[in-house]
């Protein structure tokens, strides 16, 4: 291998991950940028309608900030993600498992078809 292709290499390495780092900066702009537009049109109307124009306003724009990450201070982020995301899995594991419960029951129950009779309309 001669010092041409070994140097070759690294620089088709380096310019994949340039163009790769472009792209996902490009999709990740466009995405902001789609989701600033909407804070200001549409959000206000939609999920904050009760707050009136310029609060609702406010109050979508403050959720874009939260979404840029400038309102958490980078120290502070990871306690807040740790205690918030623990809070979170409980809820969702609680929430998954009493799903899992009940669909378990009901696929339990189907084949004696109690559940399909109990569900069904009465004909008389």
């Amino acid at each position: 291998m001669s010092t041409d292709d070994q140097s070759a290499a690294p620089k088709a390495s380096l310019r994949r991950v340039a163009i790769a780092s472009c792209a996902g900066t490009t999709i990740e702009f466009y995405d902001f940028f789609i989701y600033g537009t909407a804070a200001a049109l549409v959000f206000p109307t939609v999920f904050f309608p009760a707050l009136g124009a310029t609060a609702g306003t406010v109050a979508s724009f403050a959720t874009f900030a939260v979404g840029l990450g400038g309102a958490i201070p980078p120290l502070l982020a990871p306690g807040l993600a740790a205690s918030f995301g623990s809070i979170a899995i409980g809820v969702m594991h609680s929430v998954t498992g009493v799903i899992a419960l009940v669909c378990t029951l009901a696929l339990r129950e189907a084949p004696r078809g109690t559940l399909v009779e109990s569900a069904a309309p009465a004909t008389s």
